[in-house]
């Protein structure tokens, strides 16, 4: 194992710099990442997937458009979207192999290999956050919300959930937070301007999304920057994504399991369906603001950032 010699944070700094850098290197890698993940991924696996499942005529399965319906069609759709983000990854790999000369470690962490331990401390952190700010919105600002009670379609969205959710969630952490994050930290040093830039790039991608039209742009859009800033934050305090995948993938499984919205990307069998004119600017940004503040001072709780012989 590689012997940590300098603090995470200094080293996950360091790590941008290694490799082959050149300014052609990085507009030829998000290219060719976009291309793996969209085009690869996102595209032809999903219409191969889609081929698939007409060709082998699954029961309660049906093909119309190139849109699977039926039963059990939730699930297929998430296992096929599942495995696209599933070869972004792979190509993120590729791309740091072949293009930057370098390993996928080398963006994913300051430390020696990835500690599963605050992996999962941040998810919890996510579920106690996300809990807490749900109750806020149901109880305090009244915002309407339906239960639906669990049924066969929740318990098998469940078990796929728990799998893909964090593929989904880890591959946009080690591209935004790991990959395009480094490569901003080679122009710019201050911490505050890399995580709102970081917050922007992370919602260009999602604009495309029909909640931007649903929710109203604004919201949607401001409640994108703050979290991607937010995740850059924890990741700049850190050393690492091991924080900010964890509480990606917990907020998007509380998301997609407790409280979904009308008019999301993907429909869940969630057991409260938000209402999609429940949704403002403010308070919204606000409370999103508040919230992953009180975030960084639970981390920081436990790994100390502001005290002087942390770690």
């Amino acid at each position: 194992m590689e012997h940590q010699l300098r603090p995470p944070t200094e080293q996950f700094f360091l790590n941008a710099s290694l490799g082959a850098n050149q300014w052609w290197r990085w507009v030829l890698g998000v290219v060719a990442i976009a291309v793996i993940w969209i085009g690869i991924g996102s595209i032809g696996l999903v219409y191969a997937g889609y081929a698939f499942l007409e060709a082998t005529n699954l029961d309660g399965l049906t093909i119309s458009d190139g849109e699977i319906t039926g039963d059990g069609s939730l699930i297929a759709k998430l296992v096929l979207f599942g495995l696209g983000f599933a070869i972004g990854l792979a190509g993120i790999w590729l791309v740091l192999k072949l293009v930057h000369k370098k390993d996928l470690q080398r963006v994913v962490t300051g430390r020696a290999s990835f500690d599963v331990s605050r992996y999962l401390f941040a998810m919890l952190v996510a579920f106690v956050i996300s809990l807490a700010l749900f109750l806020t919105n149901r109880f305090i600002l009244q915002v309407d919300g339906t239960f639906r009670a669990p049924d066969a379609e929740f318990a098998y969205f469940l078990m796929v959930a728990i799998i893909l959710v964090p593929i989904q969630s880890g591959f946009e952490e080690v591209l935004f937070r790991g990959y395009i994050l480094q490569g901003t930290m080679l122009l710019l040093k201050n911490k505050a301007v890399l995580a709102l830039l970081s917050g922007v790039l992370f919602s260009l991608p999602h604009l495309s999304n029909p909640e931007a039209a649903e929710f109203g742009f604004l919201p949607y859009v401001s409640a994108l920057v703050a979290s991607g800033a937010f995740h850059a934050l924890i990741v700049l305090l850190d050393g690492g994504i091991e924080l900010a995948a964890g509480y990606h993938a917990m907020n998007n499984l509380f998301m997609g399991v407790v409280a979904n919205a009308e008019g999301a990307v993907i429909t869940t069998p969630s057991l409260f369906l938000i209402q999609k004119d429940s949704y403002e600017l403010f308070p919204n940004l606000a409370l999103d603001i508040l919230f992953f503040a009180l975030a960084v001072v639970l981390l920081n709780f436990r790994y100390k950032w502001f005290r002087l012989g942390a770690r």
